[in-house]
């Protein structure tokens, strides 16, 4: 719509300005369209052109458009203002002398009255439309409408007090066409108000107004029309033509009313149905609404009797994060209960102070991603005992919307300590709990790698008990337990923390001395040993007594760990074949000498 109105304008303001170049050509067709009905007065031309420029520029909103649009519209409200200035105090402004150079032929260059009125609230309409104020715009417009649809009637009934007041000057028939439909042009830019905006609408008033405008709009002129006619023609006098006149308003009135009353009784009764069709439907929806309230609340009772049944913990969070709800069995792991929870926002405050930095970070990109959350970490209790927990969470969609977290709480302290006593006893001898020939060994290449850093040396003993097949023979395997753990104790009271102890099988021991010096330091400690191991042993209401041969190596951190520890166990058999509790260190050609001989 007004883009159909600027194309009017458009075409109103080019004839405008044919006329004005009519009037300086001396061209009298371009004047006067309509031979014997007027031209349009230049400076009404004139003024016409600026309000359709000003028509042009209402599709914009920019500050330079708004400017132009005033400077016209001011300027054609100006011209008709002060014409009828001149019309009611006399004197002339000079407003018919604004367009010089055009031969008038003997005629006036004043426009007429109406013309001016038209012209005048025309530009009001402008400068609304310029100020944003679109109700005014509108009114004015209507009333410029108004004016010069009245002159339009003037000469379709031959009346010319339409179009002439007080004898002054008539408005031209051309003049009259071209600001009803620059009036009409305006209008257009406002589609969605006033009498268009409720044509346009699909409801029941712009169905109803959209039949009966028309009708009220053309059928009277027409009417009219058509009746003077006829009376010119001696068809008929005066009284019969109104009373025609009468009866076929009466009749149109009945029609449009009657066709009215058909396509209200028509909405009417799509009212009917469709208020009992909204009607059924809300009565459909309430009971969908209560059927589905009553099972999401079974099934939101029983997620409930289940979150409490739960052997873990469960702890449902909000989209930031912070808890809003736990179960039964997250209060007996946790120790905390439900409100504490919340209060802390977050079950991090249970962590122990290894695992907060990690796991706060973890936990943060979590709450920024997609992907499921999953840790072990230790909970310090408010008693200050400390569980090892598992700690699982993921993103809860509800119709495809993110509506929180929901977490789950694992006690693993069992778990983690029996894979801690597994991996224990893979290492070391579940009887005296030293470690074993695995241990040995990584302890001892951990040794060498760390002499051939230092620049020390390694020292190895190989310890064998003598007599304790007889302790098993005679008091039986519980006795050599006990004894086996006896001379355990005993070998770590000899010993550094810095030492390695093991036990590799049987009653065989090694002990690994970092940080040897000199042969005689690793027989001084063989020695001190195997005094300690050769005290008495005391076994309830009984006394045994077990000897210890032991072999000796030691090394740089060049060898092989197994080879430096056969080294020691071949010097451990040199020993006892030396004689039983005695402790060897031999160099290579006597352990050959004596090797051969056994």
């Amino acid at each position: 719509m007004p883009k159909v109105g600027r194309v009017i304008a458009g075409a109103v303001g080019l004839t405008a300005l044919l006329v004005l170049f009519g009037w300086y050509a001396g061209i009298s067709v371009l004047t006067e369209f309509f031979p014997g009905y007027g031209s349009i007065k230049p400076t009404a031309a004139a003024a016409v052109v600026l309000i359709s420029l000003s028509t042009l520029l209402m599709h914009g909103t920019s500050t330079r458009r708004t400017r132009l649009m005033f400077a016209f519209g001011g300027a054609a409200a100006l011209a008709g203002a002060l014409t009828l200035v001149e019309y009611i105090f006399g004197p002339s402004l000079g407003i018919d002398t604004l367009m010089p150079g055009i031969d008038l032929r003997g005629d006036t260059a004043r426009m007429a009255p109406t013309t001016a009125a038209s012209l005048l609230v025309l530009g009001g309409a402008v400068l609304s439309r310029a100020g944003r104020r679109p109700g005014l715009t509108l009114g004015c417009a209507l009333i410029s409408l108004g004016l010069s649809l009245m002159a339009l009637l003037g000469y379709l009934y031959n009346v010319s007090s339409l179009y002439t007041i007080g004898g002054a000057t008539s408005m031209a028939l051309p003049t009259a066409l071209s600001l009803t439909v620059l009036s009409g042009a305006v209008l257009l830019q406002y589609p969605s108000h006033g009498l268009l905006g409720v044509a346009r609408e699909s409801g029941s008033g712009g169905q109803l107004l959209r039949l009966v405008l028309p009708t009220v709009l053309f059928g009277p002129a027409l009417l009219g029309f058509l009746l003077l006619a006829a009376q010119q023609s001696g068809w008929f006098d005066t009284r019969f033509a109104i009373a025609s006149l009468v009866l076929m308003m009466t009749l149109l009135g009945c029609i449009v009313g009657w066709l009215a009353s058909r396509r209200l009784r028509v909405l009417d009764h799509l009212h009917t149905e469709a208020t009992a069709a909204l009607f059924h439907a809300n009565r459909v929806l309430e009971e969908t609404v209560t059927a589905r309230t009553r099972e999401l609340s079974a099934t939101a009772a029983s997620l409930q009797s289940l979150i409490q049944l739960a052997p873990v913990g469960i702890l449902q969070f909000d989209a930031e994060g912070r808890a809003t709800a736990t179960n039964e069995r997250w209060v007996a792991l946790s120790s905390v209960t439900d409100e504490r929870t919340r209060a802390v926002d977050c079950w991090t405050s249970l962590l122990g102070p290894d695992d907060v930095e990690r796991v706060h970070a973890a936990w943060g990109d979590y709450l920024t991603s997609t992907a499921p959350f999953e840790d072990t970490v230790r909970f310090r209790l408010p008693n200050g005992q400390e569980n090892w927990v598992q700690i699982t969470a993921a993103p809860i969609v509800l119709n495809d919307a993110f509506v929180g977290h929901l977490g789950s709480v694992t006690d693993v302290t069992a778990l983690r300590a029996a894979e801690a006593r597994v991996k224990h006893l893979a290492f070391h001898d579940p009887l005296t709990d030293l470690p074993n020939r695995l241990r040995l060994l990584e302890s001892l290449n951990a040794e060498m790698r760390q002499a051939r850093k230092s620049g020390t040396r390694i020292g190895v003993l190989f310890l064998d008990l003598d007599g304790f097949k007889a302790v098993n023979d005679t008091l039986g395997h519980q006795a050599g337990d006990a004894v086996l753990i006896e001379v355990a104790a005993r070998i770590r009271r000899g010993t550094r923390t810095t030492d390695t102890i093991s036990r590799i099988g049987g009653d065989e021991f090694v002990v690994v001395f970092p940080d040897i010096r000199a042969t005689q330091d690793l027989v001084t400690r063989a020695d001190a040993l195997q005094e300690l191991i050769t005290r008495p042993i005391s076994l309830g209401a009984m006394t045994v007594t077990v000897g210890v041969s032991i072999g000796m190596a030691w090394g740089a951190g060049e060898e092989d760990p197994e080879k430096l520890l056969h080294r020691a166990d071949q010097d451990m058999y040199l020993a006892k074949a030396r004689g039983r509790a005695a402790s060897e260190i031999l160099g290579d050609d006597a352990r050959r000498t004596i090797t051969s001989a056994v």
